[in-house]
């Protein structure tokens, strides 16, 4: 009986020859329930010592037969995975090594590699090699080559070929295939390096960052290229605002750029492209104005990041009211929850209410009253001068004072903070500023800028003296000069409105900038209404507004301003004959270069200097301003 049962199991083998794994796991199973049922039928047969004996080995030795069985197909089912394997590789390298001109690529030599680790023909590799060589590179150089040699200009040459590799890389550029560079070599590539050390690269780069912000080797090669000291030429917002270490090199940079301006302005360039990055976010923000608000505090430079902190407000705050709430939560004033309420309520509303002014007033008029940095605010302040000096009529009579006490406490107050404790509070220039801020409010409610404010100029010109007076009255100013028709309705030879300019330009330098600009736009006009020689009439009363203002120490920029006249033929140019000899008349030596340097191109010009040939008194002017030019040059 136990010699059947082994003559049945020696049967087995022969079924691990099957054509399938499905058809070995039946014949096996088969063969295991035929055993078994053997066993059941010769029990009684058996003595159980018997059949536990040989039931238990013999069973072990048919499941290692069909465990060997799977050992082998899987192995063969491997083998044959790895030959397809060779095969697709091999194939695929000879598609790669089909490529045009990849022998001039830096990723021949690894696909080679493949090639040849795949078991692929060398010979066949070096024919394809060579059959696809067109040579695009070696042909565009020779082509330069040619144009050169025919008297093109090199840098104009090089310039054109690389803007046209440039729009043909934007146009076909693929962030997929970018990214794969990082995930196939685990490293930014050499020719990356070689890259950014030029100019027009690091262009390209930068306007593919802006297109496709989430590929992963631009967002790597710009961080290269901040590391490398080129921060300032990254202008794009999304490109530096997507790594926090390039974003603090470009803030820093451009930071820099801006404290180094001179004294005389700042470029506005830099202010716009400083304020787009810090309002790209509300982190980024954040980030940006804690930076600067930790410059304020130190003692060389803060009120330099203050004032720049006070551009990026006035610039991103108007069309974002989340920057106004971020502001005022950045300083002391979340100690004063009710202040930052009020305040807070009519910015975001760009209105004044009288109910919250009423809470401000109340607030700042007692013993312990809020930082004033708190009512500081730009947007606040611009608001209170419009609503005191060019519509106080619209204020209701009752509440008047509470505006113009505000604005008073403003402009005189002078506090001192250690920490979060107030150390000093000087207030005693509030009552004489608040009494000037009310005569004036009052005399241009009832006034409308005629001659019968002739009266009230004194009391005018002595309000002027306060900085804060000034501001709103050159608001005033502005609107009044600006309304159409001004210079047609006006009988003075010198209106009002441009007599209190006079003394604002004689007592506050920092009114300046905003003086000429007004004076550029006057001049600009075009004053239909008035025949040839009223016009002229009209420019030069603004031409000498322009020199008085030179006068006050602003004379590069008004030089600046009258050359841009003159080339540009903006005006006539006996305005500009006229401007050259009032000039003249009222300078005298030693000058500085810049000064030299600017107005000498007038008394080079033929058609100023021509006529004064004429008159002794010009021509002894002139005369004597080149002799004195040419002994500084000796």
């Amino acid at each position: 009986m136990i010699k059947t049962y082994k003559k049945e199991y020696k049967m087995v083998p022969l079924y691990v020859f099957a054509s399938s794994e499905n058809e070995v796991q039946n014949n096996m199973n088969y063969c295991v329930s035929k055993a078994l049922k053997k066993y059941a039928n010769c029990e009684r047969d058996l003595n159980p010592t018997s059949v536990r004996k040989y039931e238990i080995p013999n069973l072990m030795w048919l499941q290692c037969l069909f465990s060997a069985r799977q050992a082998i197909w899987s192995s063969l089912q491997k083998t044959i995975m790895f030959c397809l394997k060779l095969l697709m590789s091999e194939q695929a390298c000879l598609e790669e090594l089909s490529q045009t001109d990849l022998i001039m690529e830096p990723a021949v030599l690894s696909v080679l590699q493949r090639y040849l680790a795949a078991g692929g023909s060398p010979e066949l590799a070096v024919d394809k090699l060579c059959e696809n060589y067109i040579a695009v590179a070696q042909t565009v150089n020779m082509l330069a080559e040619w144009l050169i040699q025919t008297g093109g200009d090199i840098s104009a040459i090089q310039s054109h070929i690389e803007n046209h590799f440039a729009d043909l890389i934007m146009r076909h550029f693929d962030p997929q295939k970018a990214d794969s560079i990082f995930t196939e070599e685990g490293k930014g590539p050499d020719w990356l390096l070689s890259m950014i050390e030029h100019q027009n690269w690091r262009k390209l780069i930068y306007r593919l960052a802006d297109e496709y912000p989430d590929c992963l080797m631009l967002n790597f090669t710009v961080k290269m290229i901040s590391a490398a000291g080129y921060q300032g030429e990254i202008t794009g917002v999304a490109t530096a605002c997507q790594q926090l270490d390039v974003f603090t090199g470009v803030v820093k940079t451009l930071i820099q750029r801006i404290v180094k301006c001179p004294k005389d302005g700042v470029d506005a360039s830099l202010i716009s492209e400083l304020s787009s990055m810090l309002a790209y976010s509300r982190h980024t923000f954040v980030y940006g104005f804690v930076v600067l608000q930790n410059l304020c505090d130190q003692q060389y430079g803060g009120s330099v990041a203050k004032r720049i902190m006070q551009e990026i407000y006035l610039k991103v705050a108007p069309s974002n009211s989340d920057i106004i709430d971020i502001v005022l939560c950045l300083g002391r004033a979340p100690s004063y929850p009710k202040a930052v309420m009020a305040l807070s309520s009519m910015l975001v509303k760009r209105r004044l209410n009288p109910a919250d002014m009423t809470t401000l007033h109340r607030l700042y008029s007692s013993d312990d009253p809020p930082p004033v940095e708190l009512i500081r605010d730009l947007l606040f302040l611009d608001l209170l001068i419009r609503a005191l000096f060019t519509n106080a009529q619209s204020i209701n009579p009752d509440y008047k004072s509470k505006y113009a006490y505000l604005l008073a406490y403003s402009a005189s107050a002078y506090e001192k903070w250690h920490g979060s404790m107030r150390t000093l509070l000087n207030n005693d220039d509030v009552k004489s500023t608040l009494q000037a801020i009310e005569r004036v409010s009052l005399v241009l409610e009832t006034h409308k800028g005629g001659s019968d404010l002739i009266g009230e100029l004194a009391l005018l010109f002595q309000c002027a003296r306060f900085p804060v007076v000034s501001l709103g009255l050159l608001h005033w100013i502005e609107m009044i000069v600006l309304e159409p028709g001004f210079f047609e309705r006006t009988t003075e030879s010198t209106p009002v409105p441009l007599a209190l300019l006079d003394e604002i330009v004689n007592f506050h330098p920092l009114h300046h900038h905003r003086v000429l600009s007004l004076l550029v736009e006057l001049l600009g006009q075009s004053l239909s209404g008035l025949d040839v020689f009223a016009r002229l009439e009209v420019n030069k009363m603004l031409i000498d507004r322009m020199i008085h203002l030179l006068s006050r120490g602003f004379a590069l920029p008004v030089l600046e301003h009258m050359s841009l006249c003159l080339n540009q033929q903006l005006v006539d140019v006996s305005l500009i004959r006229y401007f050259v000899t009032e000039v003249l008349d009222i300078v005298e030596p030693p000058f500085s270069r810049e000064f030299t340097t600017h107005f000498l191109p007038f008394l080079k010009n033929q058609l100023i200097v021509e006529p004064f040939k004429a008159g002794h008194l010009e021509s002894d002017l002139i005369k004597d301003f080149l002799s004195h030019c040419e002994e500084e040059n000796d």
